[in-house]
């Protein structure tokens, strides 16, 4: 046997080979969209080939959400075959010959996207023979992308076995479209309640208050606001149906099914309600404090507010009714106080970020409350930390550093947080402060960057969801305890936390892998601080405060 034929267990299969395609194919769509937009297209001007340039984005959309589906319900109803194909899974030498043709049709498609949808194309009539070049070619793609993942001698035999898998996935692909454009189309629908249901909210506490449903305005004295469809509650609602897939999937043993359905319609009602609310407070906020308080910080950060109580208050109801759970044993779950020790400083962490930045048109200035706050959540339930009191070897250690250094190569490589771009700095806003009061928020800075946030991370994704993924008892769950599912989903959500998604998932996996090596939590903090230190003295050595933020 050589070194490129595949392996012979029938029980071995290419994950990693699989997670580096998925995020090849993930950074090549992203690329692709970031730099190039195809709604611009006249359609009446350009006949066919405008139409299928104009609905380009739609179908990469179904493709996207196609293929998810598709390889979530093959990993669960076809995993029994996928391993035992396992050794026909392709050698190294025919994987790399896939994976070349696939960047090379890459390369191709990528430069007929600049002649079909760039800048210079705009005003020219579209010829047929390059945009069917262009759409053949980014099919080509696609085609030689999956040969790399599967070969394409197992298709028939996948495509026989799970053509309903596939069938699925289509048509959930195409009805998560369909649903958007509905979203869409009925926004009138939940538009107006959602007006007139604030305007009543308000009049109380203004009386000068006003709605224009004719132009969809709200407003109190001489400050007006535009309820846009974004503001009308659909996010919430949208969100909150995940949250309570998840919620319901995890505590599927705990709960009493078809009983504890009804949370979806009391989730929709609430964060609808809570929305009307915000909507009202904003426009108070506007009329009688300060408009920039309204339009800044309060208008970002009270939709979150509104729906983390909306869901905590959820979890509240669900886990103290009888009649939602599967017994009393379940009312206080093993593990119960342990759940909080491990979440609650992460959760104070953003409450408080969440509070002071809707409610002070100066947050960055009371950044000193929230480490504070933080650390006396850590204090209070360090009792409860028995994975942080194992001792760690200089093995570990070195392996932690090196592992927080890399991470920090690859998120310089990205550069500063996205999420940051048009946060202000924090040194306009010290400017009035007295010089030891600077010095004494750099000190809190420094300490919740680089101390207080990697602990308060790492005790809520690999100490608590990591585990949780595993057992409900987590505690009973030895810490870097590994499986697929944690291990991804884990580092998926923390990479949703951070400013760039794909660094924060390789982060993630990065300070997951840590603690799987070494079984030691401590391990993973040192390595997610080792990366916040860098961050911070990149900070400080360009002066580019969004390295921390």
């Amino acid at each position: 046997m050589t070194r490129d034929d595949p392996p012979q267990s029938g029980s071995t299969l290419p994950y990693l080979r699989w997670i580096a395609l998925a995020a090849l194919l993930l950074a090549e769509v992203f690329g692709l969209t970031l730099q190039f937009d195809a709604y611009w297209t006249r359609v009446d001007d350009h006949g066919w080939p405008g139409r299928l340039i104009f609905r380009s984005p739609q179908l990469l959309k179904i493709g996207l959400v196609t293929g998810v589906v598709t390889v979530v319900l093959a990993a669960w109803l076809l995993r029994g075959e996928l391993h035992r194909g396992a050794p026909e899974m392709g050698s190294r030498r025919s994987v790399a010959l896939w994976l070349a043709g696939h960047l090379a049709s890459f390369a191709l498609f990528a430069r007929l996207t600049v002649a079909v949808v760039g800048e210079d194309t705009r005003g020219v009539i579209l010829a047929s023979a390059p945009v069917l070049a262009w759409f053949a070619t980014g099919l080509l793609t696609i085609i030689l992308w999956a040969a790399a993942a599967i070969p394409p001698r197992l298709w028939p035999r996948l495509v026989r076995i799970g053509w309903a898998v596939l069938l699925i996935g289509v048509g959930v692909g195409c009805a998560a479209e369909v649903a958007g454009q509905l979203v869409q189309l009925g926004w009138d629908v939940l538009a107006r309640p959602t007006l007139w249901t604030s305007y009543y909210l308000l009049r109380p506490f203004a009386a000068d208050a006003a709605c224009d449903p004719e132009t969809m305005t709200l407003g109190a004295g001489q400050f007006r606001v535009a309820v846009m469809p974004a503001c009308s509650g659909y996010e919430g609602m949208g969100l909150i149906t995940v949250y309570l897939a998840g919620y319901l999937w995890l505590f599927r043993r705990e709960m009493r099914f078809p009983r504890a359905l009804i949370l979806w319609p009391l989730g929709l009602a609430a964060v609808w309600l809570v929305n009307a609310v915000r909507l009202a407070a904003l426009v108070l906020i506007g009329a009688r404090v300060s408009p920039e308080l309204a339009l800044g910080g309060f208008h970002s950060q009270a939709g979150w507010l509104g729906f983390n109580a909306v869901a905590l208050g959820l979890v509240f109801v669900a886990h103290r009714s009888r009649r939602l759970t599967a017994g009393p044993e379940s009312v206080a779950p093993a593990g119960g106080g342990a759940t909080a020790a491990y979440l609650a400083p992460l959760l104070v962490a953003v409450a408080a970020q969440m509070l002071t930045t809707a409610l002070v048109t100066d947050p960055t200035v009371l950044y000193p409350v929230r480490v504070a706050a933080t650390v006396a959540a850590l204090w209070y339930f360090w009792p409860r930390y028995e994975s942080l009191r194992s001792s760690r070897s200089g093995q570990s250690a070195a392996l932690a550093l090196v592992t927080g250094v890399i991470v920090y190569l690859l998120w310089a490589a990205f550069g500063p947080s996205g999420s940051s771009a048009d946060a202000p700095d924090p040194r306009a806003e010290l400017a009035d402060l007295e010089p030891w009061a600077v010095a004494l928020w750099y000190g809190f800075k420094v300490v919740g960057f680089v101390v207080v946030t990697p602990i308060a991370e790492e005790l809520a994704f690999r100490g608590y969801l990591m585990r949780r993924l595993i057992a409900a008892d987590f505690e009973q769950v030895p810490v870097g305890r590994f499986s697929w599912l944690s291990f991804l989903i884990s580092s998926g959500l923390f990479g949703l936390l951070h400013g760039h998604w794909v660094a924060g998932t390789a982060a993630g996996m990065a300070y997951a892998a840590v603690a799987c090596r070494t079984g030691r939590l401590r391990d993973a903090i040192l390595a997610h601080a080792t990366t916040n230190a860098l961050l911070a003295a990149t900070a400080q050595l360009t002066g580019d405060m969004r390295w921390w933020t």
